[in-house]
């Protein structure tokens, strides 16, 4: 009974795999130097929507082929640092064209650098006169509007939200916002902590350019302006009073 039943189990397994092999093809045999692409689709990036993001990276070179079932490629040392690993599944990788027409393959783009609030290298800052309004995002945290000195009509006179992090040179300007309009939710903790020294002549200072040309915005920001507000922790409270309710 006990080999009876086993061979009904393997002719149902073999049957399992022989139909499910119709629609499996082997990956392609990739060597050392190979140039492919790598599918994006797993890769965080910093776009604001993952639909205008690029749908394969590269083309990189494989370094090192890992027993047929993983290859080592030649990532950008800025990709590197950013946290992504140089080993991929078959999968994931696209063969790149070796026979193009003109136009079609392009020379890749330099690396962008990107300095962030913490970063102590010298970069073009523009001097902040006034900060005009505060919000909190959740997907977007907090985030200012500010007026710029200099040639920047169109611009301060519809600014873009920009993130507190383009303000750490301009706690003054911060903290006298928020001293004028207390209702306001405090600043970013960190932005209040914020002691390294200024390297600058220029009183207050942002790391983010205003541009000409109005409705231009910053890069990495939604579409819309729209304020995504907090819940009120005093809102039910204030619910039972005003239903004759009592807060005990």
């Amino acid at each position: 009974m006990d080999q009876k039943l086993g061979t009904l189990i393997k002719a149902a397994q073999d049957e399992f795999a022989h139909q499910a092999n119709k629609h499996r093809t082997c990956h392609p045999n990739y060597k050392v130097g190979d140039l492919v692409y790598v599918n994006a689709c797993d890769i965080v990036s910093t776009r604001p929507h993952k639909g205008l993001d690029w749908k394969f990276l590269g083309p990189w070179k494989i370094n090192k082929v890992i027993d047929n079932k993983a290859y080592q490629l030649e990532i950008p040392k800025d990709k590197l640092a950013e946290g992504l690993t140089p080993v991929f599944h078959p999968w994931k990788l696209h063969p790149a064209s070796k026979i193009s027409f003109p136009g079609q393959i392009h020379d890749p783009d330099p690396a962008i650098s990107i300095f962030d609030y913490q970063e102590t290298t010298p970069h073009d800052e523009y001097e902040v006169t006034e900060i005009v309004d505060f919000r909190e995002t959740r997907r977007w945290g907090v985030q200012y509007k500010a007026t710029y000195a200099g040639s920047w009509n169109e611009w301060n006179e519809s600014p873009q939200w920009q993130p507190w992090t383009d303000f750490v040179r301009s706690k003054d300007l911060v903290l006298e916002y928020h001293r004028l309009h207390p209702k306001k939710p405090p600043p970013p903790e960190n932005l209040i902590n914020w002691t390294k020294p200024l390297k600058t002549s220029c009183k207050s200072k942002s790391t983010f350019a205003p541009r000409r040309g109005g409705s231009v915005r910053p890069p990495g920001l939604p579409d819309s302006n729209k304020v995504v507000t907090r819940r009120n922790p005093d809102r039910k409270a204030r619910g039972k009073l005003i239903y004759g309710g009592t807060n005990s």
